[in-house]
């Protein structure tokens, strides 16, 4: 997104503070998610608990819609690192 940052903001006429909005509104979504992603990994499993959201579509909506997404985003992948350490885990337990 830092690259395609500078494609999206001529596109929609973002100025400098409305491009910064929008790479700040993911780390808004990120910075709860990892001990809830954990948590919920480990009760629903690592698969379950992964998400997206389709930044391109948002941008086309509008601003709010896109800082709504890239919070959604934020959400959506603070638990993926959680998810994948138990996907991990749970493949290479050994049977002793």
């Amino acid at each position: 997104m830092a690259v395609a940052i500078v494609a999206i903001g001529a596109e929609f006429d973002y100025n400098k503070a409305q491009q910064g909005i929008i790479l700040a509104s993911f780390f808004f979504g990120y910075i709860v998610t990892p001990i809830l992603g954990g948590t919920l990994s480990d009760r629903y499993g690592g698969k379950a608990v992964l998400a997206t959201v389709c930044t391109p579509l948002a941008a086309a909506m509008g601003l709010p819609w896109l800082v709504i997404a890239r919070i959604g985003l934020g959400l959506g992948e603070g638990t993926v690192a959680e998810c994948q350490l138990l996907l991990i885990s749970s493949c290479s337990k050994q049977e002793v």
